[in-house]
């Protein structure tokens, strides 16, 4: 069951990252055809044989491509602006979504689940509890809340010290970031942990369960 998400994470984050980072593959067009070749070929694969495309592995994974193409420039202060135009757009991006009634923590969820073997009915039947959906728009606030907070702090730097990546507001941006992807972490473990709990609590039959009046008879004379 976990062996489907773990594949995702693989494919889709681990294996761009070895790449751009492997000794062997110096050239970064190599490591970006291979990257994306194996994502493709990845997505086409589960779309045929398990019927689901990781919308949020290929989201990441996109970012993870963007992020290591901009350290082609030379220049560190052209490759921190291009960071933060980064960060930057996806600010606007999450709150975006909403205007296609598109929610990207509800879909990193579905994402999850899906990989985790939850059939459509179960997700529906989860997602439409109010518990369930308050801890997803906690999610969802701590993610713009996140990129809101780094882009303003990493435009100020740009503005203020002209991008110095080892300046104390950069540090402050990176703690900030390290601090709210750790709690989003922790928040999406809580909801996977939960949805395996109130589906056990739903689907679970004790042997109290059923009908109890099947096969009792009523004796009519009690009632004379």
């Amino acid at each position: 069951m976990k062996f489907k998400l773990l594949r995702d994470i693989l494919i889709y984050i681990i294996a761009p990252v070895l790449l751009f980072n492997s000794n062997f593959i110096n050239n970064t067009e190599i490591a970006f055809q291979v990257s994306c070749s194996l994502a493709i070929i990845y997505s086409i694969f589960t779309k045929i044989k398990e019927d689901r495309v990781n919308t949020t592995g290929f989201l990441i994974f996109s970012i993870v491509i963007i992020y290591f193409l901009s350290h082609n420039n030379p220049n560190s202060h052209d490759i921190y602006f291009y960071k933060t135009c980064i960060f930057l757009s996806i600010a606007f991006i999450i709150p975006g979504l909403r205007l296609f009634n598109k929610d990207l923590s509800t879909i990193v969820i579905r994402d999850t689940l899906r990989a985790l073997n939850k059939n459509s009915l179960a997700m529906i039947r989860l997602l439409k509890k109010k518990s369930m959906m308050n801890e997803i728009n906690k999610i969802s606030s701590m993610v713009e809340a996140n990129f809101i907070l780094v882009s303003l702090l990493r435009i100020i730097n740009i503005l203020v010290y002209g991008g110095e990546s080892n300046s104390s507001l950069n540090f402050v941006a990176n703690c900030i970031g390290i601090i709210f992807t750790v709690a989003i972490i922790c928040r999406i473990v809580k909801v996977i942990y939960t949805s395996k709990k109130l589906n056990i609590n739903k689907t679970s039959k004790g042997p109290d369960n059923g009908d109890h009046t099947k096969g009792k008879v009523i004796n009519f004379n009690y009632f004379k």
